[in-house]
């Protein structure tokens, strides 16, 4: 605590130094009192280290604006809202899929995962494919609305 620990913290700075000098300790390398000290000096400015980069995390996190969603990443966000869980499983999936490349993962792999064979993870693809474009027609949103650059 002399080195500005809170109580809970030098507590368990000086039982943990004592579990490394106990498993460390070579009496003909000096005294399990020495050892100890350097332990505990070690850990104390470990603790201290960590918690100033933590500190020092925080303010740079709080000093950073979170970004502002563009009405199509809004809009993204509330298509994907509109579908069911499943349709959310096999769209995750796809996108998966799609971002690793289809020569990299196959359709019976990414199917597995959702519970699904090959061919029923395409024909759900399809089936999802459809229900994309009738609520793009329903909400009248548009693809490039979507993923254009309108903001």
């Amino acid at each position: 605590m002399g080195r500005g620990l809170p109580a809970q913290v030098a507590e368990d700075v000086v039982f943990g130094a004592w579990e490394k000098a106990r498993k460390r300790h070579d009496p003909a390398k000096g005294t399990i009192e020495a050892l100890m000290r350097t332990i505990v000096r070690d850990d104390c400015a470990y603790w201290w280290r960590t918690v100033d980069r933590d500190r020092r995390l925080h303010e740079h996190l709080k000093a950073v604006e979170p970004a502002t969603p563009t009405t199509g990443e809004v809009r993204q966000m509330e298509l994907i809202e509109a579908l069911s869980e499943e349709e959310r499983s096999v769209f995750a999936a796809w996108a998966l899929q799609k971002h690793l490349g289809k020569g990299r993962v196959r359709a019976e792999e990414v199917g597995a995962s959702i519970g699904l064979d090959a061919t029923g993870f395409e024909n759900a693809k399809r089936r999802l494919k459809g229900r994309l474009h009738g609520l793009l027609a329903e909400l009248g949103w548009s693809v490039q609305e979507l993923f254009g650059r309108d903001g």
